[in-house]
């Protein structure tokens, strides 16, 4: 343990080629640099008199210190760095009351999805990638009905090639 007073901060979390740390101050910087311009915000935090880029600033950092200082064992909301390779690509907030959590990353293409077991999923959903997961979970290509009910009359064509599902599975691992 490394964090003796904060022993937290020691959680280590893998998806595939993706880690999931605690988020600490030191990323805060970098977290408002990757966030979508359009990304709401806690519509509730204090609002100072500032320009809405530094307000966008101060409500992560606001948003950061809440989730530590409100932090129990019964109501585990903390925020989490999202890694690959040592490169942050933004953070996600898993909460304690609900089934799973889904944050779309930065690069657009993937979705990370956590389930209360401590399973994580990391799936590329760009379109080509959803159609071979499509296939592949159902072992076979549409049928005429299944066809018509999306496509109506347009004409059937074959969708599924052997393709292979991109999803990923991981584990949580002790810190």
């Amino acid at each position: 343990m490394t964090h003796p007073c904060w022993p937290l901060l020691d959680l280590r979390l893998t998806v595939g080629d993706l880690e999931l740390t605690p988020l600490v101050e030191a990323d805060l910087a970098e977290v408002v640099r990757l966030m979508p311009a359009d990304l709401e915000l806690n519509p509730t935090a204090t609002r100072f008199a500032v320009d809405e880029s530094t307000h966008r600033r101060v409500v992560v950092h606001q948003e950061y210190w809440r989730s530590y200082g409100t932090w129990t064992t019964e109501a585990w909301r903390f925020q989490l760095a999202v890694r690959r390779d040592g490169e942050l690509l933004g953070s996600v907030t898993p909460s304690h009351d609900a089934p799973a959590w889904v944050q779309v990353l930065p690069d657009e293409q993937t979705v990370l999805i956590a389930n209360q077991r401590g399973q994580f999923y990391e799936w590329d959903i760009r379109p080509g990638h959803l159609l071979d997961f499509g296939c592949t979970f159902a072992g076979r290509d549409l049928t005429t009905r299944e066809w018509q009910d999306v496509f109506g009359e347009r004409k059937q064509v074959r969708v599924c090639n052997g393709s292979t599902a991109r999803a990923r599975t991981g584990r949580t691992r002790g810190g």
